[in-house]
């Protein structure tokens, strides 16, 4: 799907009156973050059999964070011993828009379909405004999201916030890499310049590893809700050390100032913050490891 036809349903989906539960997401399969049926419906609905199926032939479109949340899934499964099955998208348009966005590399690495299930397209330089879905295992690709959210920003908050981002943005990286039991995750990002009342960015972090309640294991969260809380409190980490446990307080304080909103899922359990409230959710899928959502407007106010 072309970034115009995906921003035309991005303005839909805000329109409606159930924006949290249809925001980048089929009936069948929701590939967003808003509200207590996401990431519900069709992923891994055949664990307990040899070869796990992934059904994405309703959808409709799908986000950074719906990316992510596959590369996740299909990595997982194989991480247990399993070869998953993936149904693509019957879109015409979903399906170059996975492609555009590097989907097929993680289908050849991770999963069973046939690598010519997903189209060739001619994809034009668009670094300026996304980032397709990739691998991070060192600080090259996590630079590239933080100066591609700089670049879209960059004179349209308030330095401050900017700076807050950025750093928060590599702390959250480290996490990964020091705290997760894994060191290495998934990112991508996308910029939506129309169909939306104002120009946004929306990026998303996951990993494999061990979640956010083991890795707080020292506060001793009894639950995956209340290890999300720790994570979002400045000061508290998985290591006992000075100036530790700021990147995601930071992350979220940074984007909230300036009308943005965090997804924060884990375990059995999500958040989504926003300045003035923050939704609990519980998912019906265990996720085991990590997946931060960001969407910032890049005209606060707008």
């Amino acid at each position: 799907m072309g970034i115009d036809a995906q921003g035309r349903f991005w303005r839909a989906a805000q329109s409606s009156e159930v924006r949290y539960d249809i925001y980048l997401m089929t009936l069948t399969l929701p590939l967003g973050w808003r509200g207590s049926r996401a990431d519900s419906a069709s992923f891994d609905k055949n664990l307990n059999n040899v070869e796990p199926l992934i059904d994405l032939t309703d959808l409709q479109f799908v986000t950074t964070y719906g990316l992510v949340r596959l590369a996740c899934t299909l990595a997982h499964n194989e991480k247990r011993g399993f070869e998953t099955a993936v149904c693509l998208p019957l879109s015409v348009n979903v399906r170059n828009y996975l492609s555009r966005m590097g989907f097929q590399t993680v289908l050849d690495e991770y999963s069973c379909s046939k690598p010519s299930d997903l189209p060739i397209v001619r994809s034009s330089n668009l670094t300026d405004l996304l980032l397709e879905l990739q691998t991070f295992e060192d600080n090259l690709s996590i630079e590239k999201l933080s100066n591609l959210v700089w670049n879209r920003l960059d004179g349209r908050v308030s330095p401050q916030s900017l700076d807050a981002i950025y750093m928060g943005l590599g702390e959250i990286a480290d996490n990964v890499r020091y705290h997760a039991g894994i060191s290495w995750g998934f990112i991508a990002a996308q910029t939506y310049m129309t169909g939306t009342p104002q120009e946004r960015i929306t990026f998303a972090i996951g990993d494999i590893g061990i979640g956010i309640r083991k890795a707080l294991a020292l506060y001793r969260p009894n639950t995956d809700l209340k290890a999300i809380k720790l994570a979002l409190t400045y000061d508290v980490s998985g290591i006992d050390e000075p100036g530790r446990g700021v990147g995601i307080p930071t992350t979220v304080e940074a984007v909230t100032d300036i009308q943005g909103f965090v997804h924060l899922r884990t375990g059995v359990s999500s958040v989504d913050v926003f300045k003035e409230k923050t939704i609990e959710n519980m998912q019906t899928k265990h996720l085991d490891g990590t997946i931060i959502g960001v969407e910032v407007p890049c005209r606060p106010g707008g």
